[in-house]
């Protein structure tokens, strides 16, 4: 029994409940194709408030609007590189695929295992929230963990899948971050709030 099989045989034997059951589909569910972090994104974009200075309005607005931008381009780019790229060159099967004692709770997703794509989407979305508010940020990490989770005991990832999307999530995220900070600030006299 290696690292990967041993962690699900215990998550299957002293995790699993049908109310949790319920609960980690739910947290699976909300980023299938990323779409809590793309509704955040939204959100975030659309989001008006009304400020007493018009400076502060004008300064609150633009970081809102950028690292909205910012969050897209990180989700975005992260399912692609990890569905298009990466599942295609690592193939590798799911634990249900290689073993059919697995009884999976949700419907089989489709495409290898390797890296967990919900995982690199999540923990993209939560670096670029750190950066934009800690309080959020964090809040987006604890979900990121849920999400994460979640694939695990559905037993449709390994934890290596999980770990290797983390940090790939990760990687994108900083690199469009720091891409674009550079870039923004380059392009204005007065660096933008990033």
């Amino acid at each position: 029994m290696n690292f990967d099989t041993s962690i699900l045989d215990w998550i299957q034997n002293f995790c699993y409940s049908a109310n949790l059951d319920n609960v980690m589909k739910i947290f699976s569910a909300i980023c299938d194709h990323g779409e809590i972090w793309i509704l955040t994104a939204f959100v975030m974009f659309f989001l008006k408030q009304q400020y007493l200075d018009e400076n502060i309005k004008v300064f609150i607005l633009k970081k809102y609007r950028i690292y909205s931008i910012l969050l897209l381009i990180s989700v975005i780019l992260t399912f692609l590189i990890c569905q298009i790229v990466l599942k295609e060159i690592f193939d590798r099967p799911r634990p249900f695929i290689e073993n059919p004692d697995i009884a999976i709770i949700i419907p089989a997703p489709n495409g290898s295992s390797f890296p967990s794509a919900h995982s690199a989407v999540s923990f993209a979305s939560a670096f670029i929230l750190l950066r934009f508010n800690k309080n959020i940020g964090l809040s987006a990490y604890i979900l990121a963990l849920f999400i994460a989770f979640s694939r695990l005991y559905l037993q449709v990832h390994y934890p290596t899948d999980v770990i290797a999307g983390a940090l790939i999530g990760t990687i994108i995220a900083a690199a469009v971050y720091f891409t674009s900070k550079t870039i923004i600030n380059k392009q204005i006299k007065t660096p933008l709030p990033i």
